[in-house]
């Protein structure tokens, strides 16, 4: 029979019961004009994680990916929180790709599911077989776009039923230098008995994540008690990566890229919108991730989580994010960051001043000062109106996922590249050069005032240039 039917007029087909297809290949459906399906009753459906019948005497059941991390959701509660690390259990091994998934708990997962792999890693995987028909066969696979070359293996003569687990490795490195999201990565299996005809098995689907280099999980955050070093305990504490923060750094990807810079300037240029969403976005697909926006507008856990978790933080949290996106690609930015305060945040609240602390807001103007003090000041369009009351502001603060965020903050806190000398500011969406990455240059463009207290503190007033002179750094970039 003809692979192909071509048919010059309509074609009906009935009939009283299921009708069932699978091919050994693809099933394609075209027509000049349109292709229709319908149900009388109840409509088409289509079927989630429903297997085909195996073809030929040998069936793929069971992939696991050798991964140096897995990944998990950003919602994950914990290191016992199962249901939320995208991995499938069977048997009390743990897998990437299973045929049937049975734990009730994998049952919701992502499918394909998401893994993640670097570019400079060689793909390996093992995959398990079960013998339909005792046969000695040789087996290949390659992924659908022909990238990866992985050897040929033997699977030795089984008793019927028996499983048998045979390793595949790639040496060739097709995304070297690249970062890339395949979100419908396939590998397709085939056997054969004499070399010659090849008969396809299953297709395995996988969500990619292709970073650029070996993430640096060792230098993420575990400040806090929502550590970013996420460990699955069922897996043997192996190491997982929140979703979103692999999906915004590998997104950008496609061209091959050599310095560390442009790598960091593809990722931001994602903040510049304003609007940033979650992988598996529910909940603030119009808005994206907020920026001081209900919750984090008062008390509130804070952490990198928080902001993954809930869909809103403020700057720190923001920098974090950024930060933690290039460590997911190789760079190391763990400790670049910028601060700058008023100099109330030093005597009433406490903010650290001492040189020798690296993390103090100890660097001030040439001209800096502290006499009458700066308590406060506004940032973007809105601006101090009434210097009785350090409160009122006319216009808008726009920032991340948000047109009206805080106006008046006594800090603001955001992500220096040290090694480019470059500012990259996540909350508003805004980053230098390396000539314009001054702190007179950023308080000229994004502070639009100061509210000032008398030594005495009785009397207020706004000062709307040279604003610069009126605040405290942890970096001496003025």
């Amino acid at each position: 029979m003809s692979k192909e039917s071509y048919i010059g007029g309509d074609y009906i087909e009935t009939t009283g019961g299921d009708n069932l297809s699978f091919a050994k290949g693809s099933i394609v459906n075209s027509s000049e004009t349109q292709f229709l399906q319908k149900g009388e009753k109840e409509g088409v459906s289509y079927a989630v994680n429903q297997a085909a019948p195996s073809i030929g005497d040998l069936d793929l059941i069971k992939v696991v990916i050798n991964t140096s991390y897995d990944v998990c959701h950003d919602e994950v509660t914990g290191f016992d929180n199962y249901e939320n690390f995208w991995i499938l259990e069977d048997k009390g091994k743990y897998y990437h790709w299973l045929n049937s998934r049975t734990n009730t708990l994998d049952k919701n997962k992502p499918d394909p599911l998401p893994v993640t792999l670097a570019g400079t890693d060689n793909f390996i995987l093992k995959a398990t077989f079960k013998t339909k028909n005792p046969i000695e066969c040789n087996i290949r696979l390659k992924d659908t776009d022909n990238k990866f070359v992985f050897q040929q293996q033997k699977h030795p003569r089984k008793n019927k039923d028996e499983e048998h687990e045979i390793t595949f490795s790639c040496t060739t490195k097709p995304y070297k230098d690249t970062a890339r999201y395949l979100e419908n990565f396939t590998l397709n299996f085939e056997f054969s008995e004499d070399g010659t005809n090849w008969i396809p098995m299953k297709s395995v689907r996988f969500c990619l994540y292709l970073t650029w280099k070996k993430p640096l999980f060792s230098t993420f955050d575990t400040g806090s008690a929502e550590t970013m070093q996420i460990k699955c305990r069922a897996n043997r504490n192996k190491e997982n990566i929140c979703e979103t923060l692999l999906w915004l750094g590998c997104k950008p990807g496609g061209a091959v890229v050599t310095d560390d810079e442009t790598m960091i300037d593809s990722i931001f240029d994602q903040f510049k919108s304003l609007k940033i969403v979650r992988r598996r976005e529910q909940r603030w697909q119009a808005e994206g991730l907020g920026y001081w926006r209900n919750a984090s507008m008062g008390s509130f856990q804070r952490g990198l989580r928080t902001l993954l978790r809930d869909g809103e933080a403020r700057c720190g949290e923001w920098t974090d994010f950024f930060q933690h996106i290039l460590l997911t690609q190789g760079l190391p930015v763990g400790s670049d960051t910028i601060g700058i305060c008023t100099e109330m945040a030093v005597t009433d609240y406490s903010f650290p001043s001492n040189p020798s602390d690296p993390t103090a807001y100890s660097q001030t103007s040439s001209a800096y000062k502290p006499v009458p003090i700066s308590y406060q000041f506004a940032v973007k369009n809105a601006i101090h109106s009434d210097a009785s009351n350090p409160t009122k502001t006319t216009g808008d603060s726009p920032g991340q996922g948000n047109p009206r965020s805080q106006p008046l903050f006594v800090d603001h806190y955001w992500f220096y590249y040290n090694k480019g000398k470059r500012f990259y500011d996540a909350s508003y969406g805004k980053t230098y050069n390396r000539t314009d990455s001054t702190l007179v240059k950023y308080c000229s463009d994004n502070l639009s005032s100061v509210f000032m207290l008398n030594a005495a503190r009785t009397t207020g007033s706004i000062v709307t240039s040279n604003l610069h002179n009126y605040i405290r750094a942890t970096k001496n970039l003025f």
